[in-house]
């Protein structure tokens, strides 16, 4: 069994049985546009195909260079972190 899932199915083998190959989108279909937290859109040619991560992040997965998502969980935003330095006097 493959543990991807692929958005138009999986590629099949010389007697049809589904291999674990995602097919490729249709290229006639309009890429698809990824909200930002800025309010604009991005156009995310470069994600088209990739598998899917089955995991649940509560915060949202983070984006490689291309802005696509990868199966890492993004930290959450309202942790936030300290660092002391030693103050001499």
């Amino acid at each position: 069994m493959c543990a991807m899932a692929c958005e138009y199915g999986f590629v099949k083998d010389n007697i049809g049985c589904p291999i674990c190959q995602c097919v490729d989108p249709p290229e006639e279909e309009s890429p698809p546009l990824i909200g930002r937290p800025d309010g604009h859109e991005l156009v995310a040619t470069a994600c088209d195909g990739r598998p899917m991560c089955f995991m649940f992040c509560e915060f949202g997965f983070k984006r490689d260079a291309d802005g696509c998502e990868v199966c890492h969980c993004m930290d959450d935003p309202c942790q936030v972190t300290y660092r002391f330095q030693k103050v001499s006097k």
